[in-house]
C-alpha cells in the first residue's frame, strides 16, 4: 500500500472521529482516548491494501467528513 495512500486514511480516520465529536460535542480528551490508531499489523494492512484496489477506497474512509 502507497504511503500517500496510508496518509489520506490516517486523515480520514482523523476527522471521522473529529466529526462525531463535534456532533456529540465531546471534549478533545474523549477524542482523543476515541480516535483509535491505524492499526499497521501485517495483516491489517493487507485487507486495507485490498479493499483499496477492490474499491478504491476503504470504509473509514467512506465514513469520514469530506
Amino acid at each position: 500500500m502507497n504511503k500517500e495512500a496510508l496518509v489520506l486514511l490516517m486523515d480520514s480516520k482523523r476527522a471521522f472521529f473529529y466529526k462525531q465529536a463535534l456532533n456529540k460535542k465531546i471534549t478533545k480528551l474523549d477524542y482523543e482516548l476515541k480516535a483509535k490508531p491505524v492499526r499497521t499489523d501485517q495483516s491489517s494492512m493487507k485487507s486495507l491494501g485490498r479493499s483499496f484496489k477492490r474499491h478504491g477506497t476503504t470504509k473509514a474512509y467512506n465514513r469520514a467528513a469530506h
